[in-house]
């Protein structure tokens, strides 16, 4: 059988039923060991034989011992077992790191130190994430989030989207701001005088 065959066909279950039977150089206690029957134990080594065609045990009586190529083996097996025990710890290891771009849409003038740590610790913790910020009117953050052109959004809401996780970032607060030179500056005592004014709606 070619090296490439052999490779591909080698059963790695085979080699470890090889392994424990050179470890205690007994078929019935591999088998007590692995948990599995003398015959299925013995069938085992019979396939391993086969596939590699070489003789891997010799008998002595009621006892066996490693042929040379069954020697050498044990070896292989070994250092085969010993990369496949790594697997695990490999798989204990934090989750690759993520690369990509995340595309966040946003209303202007947002003054707020909890977003700035965010996204700073963001970037901290994910590096060769890009982030995309687009700054865009209410209803236009709505609409992409829905066609899913975007990852997520700040905007103000008026109305529950059913379509759309929506959780609260933070409130609003308007102020009524007016020079030294206007009748109303300064603290204003009972609340403003009644006069004109004027209402303007905010952002869509």
């Amino acid at each position: 059988m070619s090296d490439r065959l052999l490779n591909d066909r080698l059963d790695w279950n085979l080699l470890r039923t090889f392994r424990v039977i050179g470890q205690e150089l007994s078929i019935s206690r591999a088998a007590a060991r692995l948990h599995l029957t003398q015959p299925a134990v013995s069938q085992a080594l019979k396939r391993l034989e086969e596939q590699l065609g070489r003789q891997l045990i010799a008998r002595r009586g009621p006892r066996f011992v490693l042929t040379e190529m069954g020697e050498q083996l044990f070896q292989l097996a070994g250092e085969v077992y010993g990369q496949m025990s790594q697997i695990g710890s490999l798989l204990a290891q934090p989750t690759d790191e993520l690369v990509g771009k995340v595309r966040l849409l946003m209303i202007s003038r947002i003054v707020s130190d909890r977003f700035d740590d965010f996204l700073a610790d963001f970037h901290r913790q994910h590096p060769r994430v890009d982030l995309e910020i687009d700054v865009m009117r209410s209803s236009d953050i709505v609409a992409a989030l829905q066609e899913k052109t975007a990852s997520a959004g700040l905007s103000l809401n008026r109305r529950a989207q059913p379509k759309l996780e929506q959780r609260l970032f933070l409130r609003p607060r308007y102020a009524v701001f007016f020079g030294k030179h206007h009748a109303l500056f300064g603290p204003a005592e009972g609340g403003l005088p009644r006069g004109n004014f004027v209402r303007f709606t905010s952002d869509p």
